[in-house]
C-alpha cells in the first residue's frame, strides 16, 4: 500500500512537470510592448520654374502639377515651385536639377536643347501636330516619351512629362502682307522654330523670356513666336499689333523634368502614383489653357489687336520652309536625326502629311 501511495505521489509529481514545461496552469507573463515603427518621412523637392508667374505655363501647369501632387501625396512627397532666378539662376537651372542642386524642373524643350540637342525636336518640330489627339498619339503610343526620356536619362535627368500646351502664332509690330518682308526682320524665335524663319530670310534672336517684351517695345525685336494667351498675361498685346494664324506650330509641347536619382530614390509605388496623376491632369491642363487663348484673342481686339490670317498661297510657303527646316534639325546630331524620323514616319502612318 505504501507503495502504491509513493508511486502515485511520483506520478502526480511527473505530471505536475510535464504540465509546467509545457505553460499549463501557469500564467505566462506578456510581453512588453517594443516601440512602434517610426512613420515614413515626408520628402521634399525643390522645383524652378522657367517660366514667370503670369505665364500659364507657370500658373496653370507647374502650380497644378505641384498643388495635386502635394495634395495626393500629403505625408509622402512635398515640392516646393520657385519662381525664375529664385533658386537658381534660369540658365543654370538645368544643370542644377541634373546635378541635385534641386530635385526639379519646369521648363521648355528649346529651352533644355542647350544640354540635349535633340530635345528641340520634342517642342515639337513646325507644322507636325495639328491636334492634342495627335500630339498624345505620338508621345503616348507612338514611343516619344521613351525616346526623349532616354535622352534626358543621358544628363541623369527623368522627363516626368511632356506636357501639350497650345499655339505658338507669329506676332509682329507692323503688317506682314508678303513673306518677302520677313527678309532681315529680327524675330524672337527659339530652335527649332529659328531654322524655319532663317530660311524665310528673317533673322531669328532669342533673348531671355523675361526680356521679350522690352526687345519688342524698345525695336531689339520686330516680332516674335510665342502662344496667344501671353497676349493679356504677359501684356503682349501693348508691343504686337499683329497676330497670324493659323499657329506655326500648333500644339506646344513643354515638360517638367526630374532629377533621375532623385526619381530612383521612390519607390515603384510612389511612382506610379505619380505618373498616373499625370495621366488624369494633362489633359486637363491643356483644355484650361485652349479656353485661356479664346480670351486671349479677345482681349488683343478689344485693345485695337488685327488678326491676320495666311493665304492658302502663303501658307504653302510656310510649311515648305518648315518642312525643309526639319533637314536642318536633323543635321545637329545623329539623335536629332533619329528624332526628326520619328515624327515623320508617325506623321506619315498618320495620313497627316
Amino acid at each position: 500500500m505504501k507503495k502504491l501511495t509513493l508511486l502515485a505521489a511520483m506520478l502526480l509529481i511527473a505530471i505536475a512537470m510535464l504540465m509546467a514545461a509545457a505553460g499549463c496552469g501557469t500564467t505566462q507573463p506578456t510581453p512588453a510592448p517594443g516601440p512602434s515603427p517610426a512613420p515614413a518621412e515626408e520628402i521634399t523637392w525643390k522645383c524652378a520654374s522657367l517660366f514667370p508667374a503670369e505665364d500659364l505655363c507657370h500658373k496653370v501647369q507647374a502650380t497644378t502639377i505641384v498643388n495635386t501632387i502635394n495634395e495626393r501625396m500629403a505625408g509622402k512627397l512635398h515640392i516646393e515651385l520657385y519662381l525664375p532666378d529664385m533658386l537658381v539662376p534660369v540658365m543654370e537651372q538645368f544643370m542644377a536639377c541634373s546635378q541635385g542642386v534641386c530635385e526639379a524642373t519646369m521648363a521648355c524643350f528649346d529651352f533644355d536643347s542647350q544640354w540635349v540637342p535633340e530635345a528641340m525636336v520634342a517642342f515639337p518640330l513646325p507644322r507636325t501636330f495639328e491636334t492634342l489627339d495627335q500630339s498624345m498619339k505620338f508621345w503616348h503610343e507612338y514611343g516619344g516619351l521613351e525616346f526623349f526620356r532616354e535622352r534626358y536619362a543621358e544628363r541623369n535627368m527623368y522627363l516626368y512629362r511632356q506636357l501639350a500646351y497650345g499655339r505658338d502664332c507669329f506676332m509682329s509690330k507692323t503688317l506682314i502682307s508678303d513673306l518677302s518682308q520677313m527678309k532681315g526682320l529680327k524675330t524672337w524665335t527659339p530652335a527649332p522654330k529659328a531654322y524655319m524663319f532663317e530660311r524665310l530670310g528673317a533673322m531669328p534672336t532669342e533673348l531671355p523670356l523675361e526680356e521679350l517684351y522690352m526687345g519688342l517695345k524698345l525695336g531689339t525685336l520686330d516680332a516674335n513666336i510665342y502662344s496667344v494667351p501671353e497676349l493679356k498675361t504677359l501684356n503682349l498685346y501693348e508691343v504686337a499689333d499683329y497676330v497670324y494664324l493659323p499657329a506655326i506650330v500648333p500644339v506646344i509641347t513643354v515638360n517638367m523634368s526630374f532629377n533621375l536619382d532623385a526619381w530612383n530614390s521612390l519607390s515603384p509605388e510612389m511612382q506610379n502614383e505619380l505618373n498616373a496623376i499625370m495621366d488624369e491632369i494633362n489633359p486637363q491642363m491643356y483644355n484650361a489653357i485652349a479656353q485661356e487663348e479664346t480670351v486671349g484673342l479677345d482681349f488683343f481686339k478689344e485693345n485695337g489687336g488685327t488678326i491676320v490670317e495666311w493665304t492658302p498661297a502663303q501658307m504653302d510657303e510656310l510649311n515648305q520652309a518648315a518642312w525643309d527646316s526639319w533637314d536642318d534639325v536633323a543635321a545637329v546630331n545623329a539623335k536629332a536625326a533619329e528624332a526628326v524620323d520619328m515624327f515623320r514616319d508617325f506623321l506619315k502612318a498618320e495620313g497627316a502629311r
